[in-house]
């Protein structure tokens, strides 16, 4: 019997549906991270309004904010928990312990992901996820049940950070003063690589700070998003429901009405709000801040719905074969995350083509597409010869401590 401890997954034991979903979740992830890094993290808005391109881009923003914003994140983190659980169960179903070992593939992706904030993007998530999954161990005896009421527990505590921010007469709206984003446009547009990485470590300093200054838009919420939202897969995956091929299609037809409904109405509180109807976080008063609990419950709903949508399309055989190309880039997440970051860098900073400043969300639309068609293609070519995308080798390698066969045989 093999260890459940000592070889990873075999590629004829991989779930193409998760890796189909898990590369769809990537291409949004992209998206909603280029165009934030090139619009809000620095760029002064007066450059912004200078744009050619300046009027498409508010309403592309708007559909950004509608249709991508927290969505895909909320379908990455509800497979990182569906992930775990898979773990658990294969090392239940083997009589295996897996507790020791799954802290330790915590440890390793949190090594990897404050590495991947330092040197090279700030907004990294994977030590969030590293966090969260040590968090989800502590759940591993509970009935799924349990495990489900307690991350829809968590998610209405995440929807009232800002509220609760707010009673403890903090902002947790404020992206930043001015002389700080000053600061960070013209590193990102001057500065050398050095500066760079101080910049990245200020700003994950900072957002360790604000746990006492600024709740809501500190690490804490970037644990406890994740975290609820990986204790939904979590449970899903504990009910192996991802192993039944027509039960997963029946129940996503029937989900999606709902999924759509919910994400679609509900989701569209922030977009009314930037149109008009000022009644969101800091112009809408105290208690409008609680509409952010009906919110983050509507992107996981909408996310819900683009999954179902790929489970259909999946289940139909001329649907299998539009959609398969995204299993590649999905059985290499990790990979094609972190060098998502590598040429966002060198796209946006001026230590590359330093075009931030330059491109608005519409052009940081067609340069997301460009670039994830690029990974879809070398995706699918790097594994014809390997059995893992490099990054996801090295977790591996380091997390059951023994190095992994590469190539195929």
């Amino acid at each position: 019997m093999t260890d459940a401890r000592s070889s990873p997954v075999a590629p004829s034991q991989r779930h193409e549906i998760i890796d189909i979903v898990r590369g769809f979740a990537l291409f949004g992830v992209l998206v909603a991270n280029l165009a934030f890094t090139a619009q809000w993290f620095a760029t002064p808005e007066s450059v912004l309004e200078s744009m050619a391109t300046a009027t498409i881009d508010g309403y592309v923003d708007l559909a950004l904010l509608y249709l991508v914003d927290h969505k895909f994140i909320s379908l990455f983190s509800m497979l990182f928990g569906l992930g775990l659980a898979m773990q658990v169960r294969r090392a239940r179903e083997r009589g295996q312990p897996i507790g020791g070992f799954l802290f330790r593939r915590m440890l390793v992706l949190w090594l990897i992901g404050m590495a991947h904030a330092v040197f090279v993007w700030h907004g990294d998530i994977l030590q969030y996820y590293a966090v969260a999954g040590v968090t989800l161990l502590v759940f591993g005896r509970f009935s799924q049940r349990t495990i489900l009421m307690s991350g829809l527990c968590l998610g209405v505590l995440s929807g009232l950070m800002p509220w609760i921010g707010l009673l403890l007469g903090q902002s947790g709206v404020d992206p930043g003063s001015e002389e700080v984003l000053a600061r960070r446009y013209q590193t990102m547009t001057e500065g050398s690589y050095l500066d760079i990485v101080r910049m990245n470590m200020d700003v994950i300093r900072s957002d360790y700070a604000k746990v006492f200054g600024d709740i809501a838009s500190s690490a804490v919420i970037w644990y406890l998003g994740p975290l609820w939202k990986a204790l939904i897969g979590y449970a899903i995956g504990l009910s192996g429901l991802h192993e039944r091929p027509e039960d997963l299609a029946r129940i996503a037809r029937r989900l999606l009405p709902w999924t759509l409904l919910i994400g679609l109405t509900v989701g569209s509180i922030p977009v009314v709000s930037l149109v008009g109807w000022d009644v969101w976080l800091s112009s809408g008063g105290p208690w409008a801040r609680l509409l952010m609990v009906p919110v983050e419950f509507a992107s996981v709903a909408l996310a819900a719905g683009y999954a179902c949508i790929l489970v259909i399309l999946w289940n139909r055989g001329t649907g299998r074969r539009i959609i398969g190309s995204l299993a590649p880039v999905g059985r290499t997440a990790l990979t094609n995350y972190i060098m998502q970051s590598v040429l966002m860098v060198l796209v946006l900073y001026g230590i590359g083509f330093g075009l931030i400043g330059r491109i608005g969300g519409t052009l940081c639309i067609a340069a997301s597409i460009l670039i994830f068609g690029m990974q879809v293609a070398a995706s699918a070519w790097w594994l014809r010869r390997f059995r893992f995308g490099p990054v996801e080798w090295l977790w591996r390698s380091l997390s059951y401590w023994k190095l992994q066969p590469m190539r195929r045989r």
